[in-house]
């Protein structure tokens, strides 16, 4: 009922993720998001670079030797082609001196494949959010090299891609949109409910418990931010990797950009 759209008759409220690259679904219709658009910024999850406990590649930077002397032997486990999984990976390659198109990424349908995979042995490590792997990582299954976190989180057992020497950090971020066309009475109803929500203790236990970043940002804010995003950076890495639209948040040598 919180989410419920102000008038609860007409419209839906949707997630966006990065994937959606500044356009999203209401029914079934596409649209763009646009200045003004009702957009919530919810929560931000780090990703996590994982190896099978038995794995030969004890750090991060042991990783990536064996990845820049043959690109093709290292395959990356993770989710969908285009997602924030596959995106990390390929900025990691250009950071590293490789191009994007070198890396072997094998796309699952999920983070729940991709953990089969990389402990059944058929990647040399995966890559997803931490929550995914969180439960093998603490049961001794699986050895966290690295988080994309611009600095360490508490509880989690890894190191920072930019303390392995990579300049480079990322948040698999998700917001909640409105529907297009929505009244200024509309749009102010909607935020105000998902503020109260933003701001209640059971959402900042469920933060805290998934092990998100709380990015919440409110109102019209939100729409122009997600759009300020979408920079050139983030064109050349789309066109080299060959996919179609990727709308993620990242932060190269302190530029934040898409």
């Amino acid at each position: 009922d919180l989410l419920r759209h102000p008038t609860g008759t007409r419209g839906k409220v949707h997630e966006i993720t990065p994937k959606s690259a500044g356009w999203g679904y209401v029914g079934f219709t596409l649209y763009r998001l646009e200045p003004g658009d009702v957009a919530e910024e919810m929560t931000g999850e780090t990703e996590v670079i994982v190896v099978p406990a038995d794995s030969p590649h004890l750090t991060l930077g042991s990783l990536i030797d064996a990845f820049k002397q043959d690109p093709g032997s290292v395959s990356w486990g993770g989710g969908s082609a285009g997602g924030t999984d596959d995106l990390l990976v390929r900025l990691l390659a250009e950071q590293v001196g490789l191009s994007a198109s070198r890396v072997n990424y094998i796309a699952f349908s999920g983070g729940g494949a991709a953990l089969a995979a990389v402990l059944g042995g058929q990647v040399t490590a995966a890559v997803s959010g931490y929550g995914e792997f969180a439960g093998q990582i603490a049961a001794g299954q699986l050895r966290p090299l690295a988080i994309s976190a611009a600095e360490r989180i508490n509880g989690i057992p890894a190191p920072t891609l930019r303390e392995a020497g990579v300049a480079l950090d990322l948040a698999n971020w998700r917001a909640i949109v409105g529907p297009p066309g929505l009244s200024v009475a509309e749009r102010d109803a909607l935020t105000a409910r998902v503020s109260r929500m933003a701001q209640s203790e059971a959402w900042r236990q469920a933060v805290a418990e998934n092990g998100w970043g709380d990015l919440f940002l409110a109102g019209a804010a939100t729409a122009e931010s997600v759009i300020s995003k979408m920079g050139p950076k983030g064109k050349v890495i789309i066109s080299s990797v060959a996919i179609g639209s990727i709308w993620s948040r990242k932060r190269q040598d302190g530029v934040m950009s898409v």
